[in-house]
C-alpha cells in the first residue's frame, strides 16, 4: 500500500482533465491520478491529455524536489494502466496506448536524470549522493516491497515483483522497471487468458488487487 492517501477530502480545483490528473498526483493520490485516464471519453485524446499533465508535473518536479516521489509514482501507475488489460476495457487502440506509454517512459527517464543530479540539478538533501536517484529508487523499492507482502510473499503478485526486480538496471531504473513490468504482465498466463477472450477472472482478495487488475481480474 502506498504511503499516500486513497481519496482527496477536498473537491478538485479544476475540471480540466490534464490539470485534474496533475492535481491528484501532487496532492498525494497517485493511483487515483493514474485512473483518471480510464475513461472512454479520453479515447483519441490520450496523448494530448497525458502530455499536458506531464508538462505541469515536470514544472513542479524541478521547482519542488519534495514532490518528486509523488510525480514518479503517479506516472508509473499510469504506465501500468497502459500496460495492463485496462487499456483494452477502456477501448484505447494499441497505437494510442503504446504511444502514450512511450511518452510516460520518456518523462520518467528525464525525471530520473534530474533526480540523479544531472542537467543542472542541485542537491536538496544532506544525505543525497551524486548520481543516486533518491526519489526514483524510493518509489521502486516501495512498489516492489508492497507486492512482496501479498500473502506473505507466497503469491503470484510477489512472484511478479521478483521477476521485475531481476531485470532492473540501476543505471536506468525507471525505464527498466516499466520494461520489465510490461514483460511480466503481458507474458503472464492470466493476462493472456483474458486478453485472448478465453475466460474471465475474479479475485476475492483486497491485497494485491491493483496488480491482478492489470492482469485482467475483477473484484468479486
Amino acid at each position: 500500500m502506498s504511503e499516500w492517501n486513497v481519496c482527496p477530502k477536498q473537491p478538485p480545483i479544476t475540471l480540466d482533465r490534464s490539470s485534474h490528473l496533475a492535481w491528484l498526483a501532487l496532492s498525494g493520490y497517485p493511483q487515483l491520478a493514474a485512473d483518471t485516464i480510464l475513461n472512454r471519453e479520453i479515447r483519441g485524446k490520450l496523448r494530448n491529455v497525458l502530455g499536458d499533465a506531464i508538462r505541469q508535473l515536470s514544472l513542479k518536479f524541478v521547482q519542488d524536489p519534495g514532490c518528486r516521489e509523488r510525480c514518479f509514482e503517479a506516472l508509473v501507475e499510469l504506465g501500468l494502466n497502459l500496460i495492463g488489460i485496462e487499456k483494452r476495457r477502456v477501448g484505447f487502440s494499441d497505437e494510442e496506448a503504446e504511444g502514450a506509454l512511450r511518452i510516460v517512459v520518456k518523462a520518467l527517464k528525464r525525471w530520473e536524470s534530474l533526480d540523479r543530479g544531472r542537467e543542472g540539478y542541485q542537491e536538496w538533501k544532506p544525505e543525497h549522493e551524486a548520481g543516486i536517484p533518491n526519489a526514483a529508487m524510493a518509489v521502486v523499492k516501495r512498489l516492489l516491497g508492497d507486492m512482496k507482502k501479498v500473502l506473505l510473499g507466497n503469491s503470484m503478485v510477489a512472484r511478479l515483483a521478483e521477476e521485475i526486480e531481476k531485470a532492473l538496471d540501476e543505471e536506468d531504473l525507471m525505464a527498466s522497471f516499466m520494461i520489465s513490468a510490461k514483460k511480466a504482465i503481458r507474458e503472464n498466463i492470466y493476462y493472456r487468458i483474458v486478453d485472448e477472450g478465453i475466460s474471465k477472472l475474479g479475485n476475492d482478495s483486497a491485497t494485491g488487487l491493483r496488480w491482478v487488475r492489470h492482469l485482467g481480474a475483477v473484484q468479486v
